[in-house]
């Protein structure tokens, strides 16, 4: 039995049989043979890829790329040519492939074709994965380290680097290197955790919540979480962990628990305002009666009526009280605040005096609903506030206006010495002042914030040091 060995033959049959596409291309680059894996790979039959070039079936982009290269090819300034390309089939799937091509015979060139699209849609599905990893670590603001306690070597994830606000490149450097970006506080804490977790061999994880100062000043509060890594008799070798940024979470609880301080606060208000209320009725009643006794001497006399003005004022401190709790008799209505802040406006020029005080009230303003003494309440808070708030004469402007959103706006504006950011993050607590001691309940801005809120608007405050202060009230129109 014999073969047939000769070159053509055994040309054939590698040809026919290999199992990546193979085809055989003229001068201009058209089909001249194709063989079966290449069919199969592109989708047509031998007859139906004669009349094309070959990219003519590959994407739009690489189309000069492959002419060029065969130019060169067929012109002997190279002797082969690769490249990547994606051929589209007729049934519309997309094919990525390996292309390599070399000449076989003066204007006859061999190119081989490799189906890649596996391993192509394998890295596409690699790089999706970390790139939607990396949206979720982002979202969340978490980022990796990794520590080889044996030698010391710490590295920082890009988005650990980032939250750090260090760098946007991953980082490598000695445990301890940067612990000048914790809060000096929390420094010992940190370094008594980490290194209870290590001397004690049964532990397998470390966790510590603390605070992070970034190089641009940024106070952010982190939570710090790591697999303790160790050897057959306990000793720590590697810790992997993640850092989380908590800042969130923390400022939610601390509202949450100012929020109660404020319920506590209101409550022990009401009921001391009620008591007090009860005794002031009484003592006033008392004067009252005395005061209508004609054999009352002239100076006992005047010390009655000096009682029964401390008691007004006492009396108006409890209501104030009983404002701020929202337990007060209020009474609600749709007025015109224009209205009411004409009627107070010779009263509010005397109690700012010696500032000048001004008003500009926009026609047509709008309505709102609001138990109109509270408002009253209100404004004249916000005045002696702004009165109080400039040390030299200054002016003190009432505005009205109609917001963007058609709310209904009140504001005060003063010429003082402005609101620093520490006062600013206090500014609505109750007792909370800036006055020197007996000049101040601390009550006054409170007693806005709660009769705004009372008429379901907000208070926004627009202050710098030096720059005066703006405090505008919004209500919703009736």
């Amino acid at each position: 039995m014999s073969s047939d060995t000769s070159p053509d033959t055994l040309f054939e049959s590698v040809f026919d049989g290999a199992p990546v596409g193979i085809a055989l291309l003229d001068p201009g680059g058209r089909f001249l043979r194709t063989n079966a894996a290449l069919q199969t790979m592109l989708g047509y039959d031998d007859t139906a890829l004669r009349p094309h070039r070959f990219a003519d079936l590959t994407h739009p982009n690489d189309v000069e790329q492959h002419a060029r290269l065969l130019r060169e090819l067929l012109a002997g300034t190279r002797s082969s040519y690769e490249f990547a390309t994606s051929c589209l089939r007729p049934d519309g799937r997309t094919v990525h492939a390996e292309v390599m091509g070399s000449m076989v015979r003066p204007g006859i060139v061999l190119v081989i074709v490799k189906d890649v699209t596996a391993e192509w849609e394998a890295r596409d599905q690699l790089r999706r994965s970390r790139e939607q990893l990396g949206i979720a670590i982002a979202s969340i603001d978490m980022g990796f380290f990794e520590w080889d306690i044996v030698t010391d070597r710490m590295m920082w994830s890009e988005e650990m680097s980032r939250l750090a606000g260090v760098s946007s490149e991953p980082l490598i450097h000695p445990f301890g290197a940067r612990f000048y970006l914790i809060h000096q506080d929390d420094v010992g804490m940190v370094l008594d955790n980490v290194h209870e977790t290590l001397a004690d061999r049964a532990r397998r994880s470390f966790e510590s919540e603390f605070r992070l100062v970034r190089p641009d000043g940024e106070e952010r509060w982190v939570l710090a979480k790591a697999h303790i890594f160790r050897d057959q008799a306990g000793h720590p070798l590697r810790a992997l962990g993640a850092l989380f940024d908590v800042t969130h979470r923390r400022r939610l609880q601390e509202q949450f628990l100012h929020a109660q301080k404020l319920e506590a606060i209101g409550r022990f208000a009401s009921f001391v305002a009620h008591d007090f209320n009860n005794a002031l009725a009484v003592i006033v009643g008392q004067i009252d009666v005395l005061l209508l006794t004609q054999t009352v001497p002239a100076i006992t006399r005047q010390a009655l009526v000096e009682i029964s003005e401390a008691a007004e004022r006492a009396a108006h401190l409890t209501q104030q009280l009983l404002t701020f709790s929202r337990k007060g008799n209020d009474a609600p209505r749709v007025l015109d605040p224009n209205d009411t802040l004409a009627r107070l406006a010779v009263f509010l020029r005397t109690l700012a005096n010696p500032h000048q005080l001004s008003m500009t009230l926009t026609p047509d303003v709008g309505l709102i609903r609001i138990d109109e003494r509270q408002l009253e309440q209100a404004v004249v808070n916000l005045v002696v506030n702004a009165r109080d708030a400039m040390p030299d004469v200054g002016a003190i402007v009432i505005m009205t206006g109609r917001t963007s959103d058609g709310r209904v706006s009140i504001a005060v504006s003063d010429t003082g010495t402005g609101i620093d950011e520490e006062a600013m993050s206090r500014l609505f607590e109750p007792f909370f002042t800036t006055k020197p001691a007996g000049q101040g309940t601390g009550l006054g801005l409170a007693v806005v914030l709660a009769v705004t809120e009372h008429a379901n608007g907000e208070v926004r405050v627009d202050s710098l040091p030096g720059r005066g202060t703006t405090f505008d009230l919004r209500f919703p129109q009736a």
